[in-house]
């Protein structure tokens, strides 16, 4: 399944294998080997520094740099917009761990280990302290923007959200988080947006016609009940006349019916790598957000490449 918190996740993982490390060097295993995963920790850690500083500076460019468009005039092609979240005419709301009715969700079930054992401090500082995550869940209904121009629909799949409604309850050793973006709340997007029109399809009124007669002559019992009017299992002149102006009168409905549709405006995943960005949280801090992860990354990425660097000539030394 796919997850629309790439940092959070980062993080998460380089915590909890941090704790295994904590573990493993606090316990009588030989010298060499709690080099070795020290090290490779290390090395691990500032590759993930490294992705977090590229992925905040990237990020933080793009929130700075791009022009937000109006949806009613927005180009076709990666576009930023800027509006408030809203409901879909045809579409409810959605419910999720919290029951409250929002747009959009994502929970997390974490769960806290037994007790530690003996005198082992690292296994109960880990399991009295340290959530591990055990259910997520993340919705994938679609999600309106609208400014004062126009509204667009929201394909999230694919894309990295930050909302701003966050809530956190425990109930025994389990931790349960929920973030929702609701209704009326701002939102900040960035995506590949495109118009769909009725016009984008020429209609053929002589095909629809003739696709209709195709359907109703497949199946030969239905189209003479519906149109043979004196019972001889023929269809005579006069009937083939009806059912040809039954099919047009059906065909003009449709066409009628299709022009009078809405202009669609849809923002979904884009195709050429860029980055597809959802969130409820302002602009300003949006790129807040992003410039201190851009500042973490670096930060961890130098401090974990020198500490890796000093483990592995320390050991070299012994």
């Amino acid at each position: 399944m796919h997850r629309s918190n790439p940092l959070a996740l980062a993080s998460g993982l380089l915590f909890l294998s941090g704790l295994g490390l904590l573990w493993y060097v606090s316990h009588d295993f030989p010298v060499s080997s709690k080099f070795v995963f020290s090290i490779g920790y290390c090395a691990l850690a500032s590759l993930a520094g490294f992705w977090m500083w590229q992925h905040g500076q990237r990020l933080a460019r793009i929130i700075e740099d791009i022009p937000t468009s109006r949806i009613a005039s927005a180009p076709q092609g990666y576009v930023e917009l800027l509006g408030k979240a809203c409901k879909i005419d045809d579409m409810s709301l959605v419910t999720g761990l919290s029951g409250t009715p929002c747009l959009w969700y994502r929970w997390q079930i974490a769960r806290r280990g037994g007790g530690g054992h003996g005198n082992d401090l690292a296994a109960t500082l880990i399991s009295h302290t340290v959530y591990i995550p055990d259910e997520h869940e993340e919705s994938q209904s679609c999600i309106g923007i609208q400014d004062s121009s126009g509204e667009a629909v929201i394909f999230p799949h694919g894309s990295e959200i930050i909302a701003a409604h966050r809530q956190t309850w425990h109930e025994g050793d389990a931790r349960f988080t929920e973030e929702r973006i609701m209704p009326g709340d701002p939102l900040y997007v960035l995506g590949d947006f495109s118009t769909h029109t009725p016009s984008e399809r020429p209609w053929d009124l002589v095909n629809e016609v003739a696709s209709q007669l195709s359907i109703w002559q497949a199946d030969k019992p239905s189209l003479l009940r519906r149109f043979d009017r004196n019972g001889n299992s023929v269809l005579d002149p006069d009937e083939w006349e009806m059912m040809h102006r039954e099919a047009l009168r059906i065909a003009k409905q449709k066409q009628v019916k299709e022009l009078a549709a809405p202009i669609v405006h849809r923002v979904m995943a884009p195709d050429n790598g860029y980055h597809f960005l959802i969130s409820s949280k302002p602009p300003q801090k949006l790129a807040s957000h992003y410039r201190f992860w851009r500042t973490f990354g670096l930060s961890l990425f130098l401090g974990m490449g020198v500490l890796g660097l000093w483990l592995a000539g320390l050991r070299l030394v012994i």
